[in-house]
């Protein structure tokens, strides 16, 4: 609409004009107004009234302000395809997208990827996210009213879902972060995300798959931006065994370094280089083809304890590795040829039949875990035995547990089963009665069985823990990620005669590993072990989550 100025005196055109008022007493006459100047702004108003889809109404003088307040004129619905939106012209019809243009669409599908508008069969124009990338999938979501605003080049959009974080609904919040696998060295990871993340200020959150595991103080280079450590929330540098191969590690950035969030390191071990967590190697892998060991000579831990603990109720825990080397037989009279080995287990044994615990059978036919309960002939349940009829659940092959790779070993006690998972998995269970020899005041084994000191375990252990007066699952121990089991560090109770071994301190005060302080119980109990044949080169630095050979 033109402004339309008083007619002028005649041939006089002057296209500002102003109007003045009658002014008899000194002369002046008052303009002549056109009728385009009373047509026009009325004609202006009602289709401002119309486009707003309000009808216009003689008795209502404030449809103008409603026009402009209610947002109408800005609301469209889209009825395009999927990441093609599509809108009816406005009103009043759009010749052109112009700068500043902004617009409120209700969308139709949620978007999978970039995606475009085209407005009034105006040509397509491609939707981005402030930081000029494409919108990705979930950034507009079916049924949400995105507003989007022309900056001569693309339409930007103002509250996309992914981008901001936005609500997925009234009770729950999802957060899209920027994802991929590293693609770095040992201690340095790489992070090259697609679309590039637009800075590391304060606050960037990223999430990472590790190529490889973490022996210690590790770097973090998210595209082409500086690289900076990555440190605990409390500042402490990354350690050996706080990553380890396929997992996902979530890091926020402080201002100075980036923050691991997530990881399964043992809370109580004290920072310090690749190697300072430990593990415990029982007899050699390979002592020749016929074993002859005279009894009493594996590498073994023993306690006696002064009094009895729980004996129905209890949880023994542990990492457990095994070397890929064929076993060689045992041949003892009065047992069939098999390859047993005694990891855990109480009790005087075949001198008066009250063993309790478990042995790794590893015969030429079978290989399991045989669970005994006051009898050392008859396992409650595991391997076939001349002499016994135990239940036979969970015979499992060599790749099991002779991968040459650690694997989390979990026995328990309800009262009424005696247990074996391995990898969270059961592999041997059985029923019991009365009370066992673990925990009692007999003789209590780790690495052998009693009361010859026999049947040696030919692994290497880690992260020992008993429970006393607790049948525990593993995911109190042990975190799975990726499929490998890792230790967590237990924080319950550990009961009258629980313990804790590690190897990697004395004590709680930190006192070094001895060959005579190798069976320090760390849980508090002070229920030590007395070590015995080990030598202080069998403390290794191999332990689950940063494997060594």
């Amino acid at each position: 609409m033109k402004y339309q100025p008083p007619y002028g005196p005649p041939g006089v055109i002057d296209p500002d004009a102003h109007y003045v008022n009658d002014n008899y007493a000194l002369g002046v006459k008052g303009s002549v107004p056109p009728a385009a100047s009373m047509e026009y702004p009325q004609r202006e108003l009602v289709n401002l009234i119309g486009d707003s889809k309000q009808i216009p109404d003689d008795g209502d003088l404030h449809q103008g302000a409603r026009a402009i307040r209610d947002g109408r004129l800005f609301y469209c619905v889209d009825t395009g395809p999927v990441n093609h939106i599509e809108v009816a012209d406005l009103l009043p019809s759009l010749p052109n997208y112009q700068a500043g243009l902004f617009i409120r669409v209700l969308v139709a599908h949620t978007i999978t990827g970039a995606a475009t508008i085209a407005i009034g069969g105006l040509n397509e124009i491609a939707i981005k996210r402030y930081t000029g990338t494409d919108v990705q999938a979930g950034d507009m979501l079916a049924g949400q009213i995105c507003t989007l605003a022309f900056d001569g080049v693309h339409f930007q959009l103002f509250n996309g879902v992914a981008d901001s974080a936005g609500s997925a609904g009234a009770d729950r919040y999802e957060v899209y972060l920027p994802y991929v696998r590293d693609s770095g060295s040992a201690n340095h990871v790489v992070a090259l995300y697609t679309p590039t993340i637009p800075d590391i200020n304060e606050h960037r959150t990223v999430l990472v798959k590790l190529a490889n595991a973490v022996t210690g103080p590790t770097d973090f280079t998210p595209n082409n931006f500086p690289t900076k450590p990555v440190a605990h929330p409390d500042g402490s540098p990354i350690r050996a065994g706080d990553g380890v191969i396929n997992q996902i590690w979530l890091l926020c950035f402080d201002g100075v370094e980036w923050q691991l969030l997530s990881n399964y390191a043992l809370p109580d071990h004290p920072p310090g280089a690749a190697g300072s967590f430990k593990s415990l190697q029982f007899m050699n892998p390979d002592q020749g083809s016929i074993q002859t060991y005279p009894n009493g000579s594996c590498p073994y831990l023993f306690r006696s304890p002064a009094a009895a603990g729980n004996r129905t109720v209890w949880t023994w825990s542990a990492f457990v590795k095994y070397p890929t080397v064929q076993h060689k037989p045992y041949y003892y009279p009065g047992w069939y040829n098999d390859q047993s080995e005694a990891l855990f287990t109480a009790g005087s044994g075949a001198a008066s039949g009250d063993l309790t615990g478990a042995q790794f059978i590893g015969g030429d036919q079978d290989q399991c875990i045989n669970l005994y309960w006051n009898n050392a002939t008859h396992p409650v349940a595991g391997c076939s035995d001349p002499s016994a009829a135990p239940i036979h659940v969970g015979v499992f092959t060599w790749g099991v547990l002779k991968d040459a790779k650690w694997h989390h070993v979990l026995i328990n006690s309800d009262g009424t089963n005696i247990s074996c998972l391995i990898d969270g998995v059961t592999i041997s269970k059985g029923a019991v009665s009365g009370a066992g020899a673990v925990n009692s005041t007999e003789i209590q084994v780790i690495g052998s069985a009693s009361p010859a000191f026999w049947y040696c375990a030919r692994c290497r252990m880690a992260e020992i823990n008993f429970i006393d007066g607790f049948c525990l699952n593993w995911p109190v121990f042990a975190n799975n990620i990726a499929g490998s089991f890792v230790p967590k560090i237990y924080t319950g109770a550990y009961g009258l005669q629980g313990y804790y071994l590690n190897w990697s301190k004395a004590g709680p005060t930190g006192t070094a590993v001895t060959e005579t302080t190798l069976g320090a119980d760390l849980s508090g109990n002070k229920n030590n072990f007395t070590p015995v044949n080990f030598k202080l080169t069998q403390v290794l630095v191999d332990f689950p989550g940063n494997p060594t050979s």
